[in-house]
């Protein structure tokens, strides 16, 4: 397991909430108006905690595969499990803040407790993704080059 594994995660799992609501104030149509001043800074550090969740979980996962892979096998399990966690909370986080972006509603009041059960349910994407990275390089492993090993 390289460093790369450990630091990776961490610093994608963190800019994760700014950067899609940092995308959403661009490519809004509409500005969200009579919103409350930008919340504490205690919040946004537990929203980030929250988010950090399934990114730290795909450290301990890399670190078991790598008791069985080595080299670029691993890098697809660790790729694998990043992209479908990264894809997975920025689907999340863009679903709950859509409407004040582009349709012009007032979030539900509800819509807010998202943000707990969204760092949880890609958990379930971190599986699939690092079961997809894996299936990836035991293919590409099994057919190197395109090519079938039996010829």
């Amino acid at each position: 397991m390289r460093p790369r594994h450990i630091y990776i995660p961490l610093i994608v799992g963190a800019l994760t909430p700014s950067l899609v609501v940092l995308a959403l104030e661009m490519y809004g149509q509409k500005r969200p108006a009579g919103l409350p001043p930008p919340g504490s800074l205690w919040g946004a550090v537990y929203l980030a905690a929250l988010t950090l969740i399934p990114f730290a979980a795909l450290i301990p996962a890399t670190k078991a595969f790598s008791a069985r892979l080595t080299g670029w096998r691993l890098e697809c399990v660790f790729w694998g499990g990043l992209v479908a966690v990264t894809a997975f909370t920025v689907f999340g986080h863009a679903a709950v803040w859509w409407p004040l972006y582009f349709r012009g509603y007032r979030m539900s009041s509800t819509a807010v407790i998202a943000f707990l059960f969204i760092p949880f349910y890609a958990l379930g994407a971190l599986a699939v993704g690092l079961l997809v990275g894996y299936v990836i390089s035991l293919v590409a492993y099994v057919f190197p080059r395109g090519g079938s090993p039996w010829e």
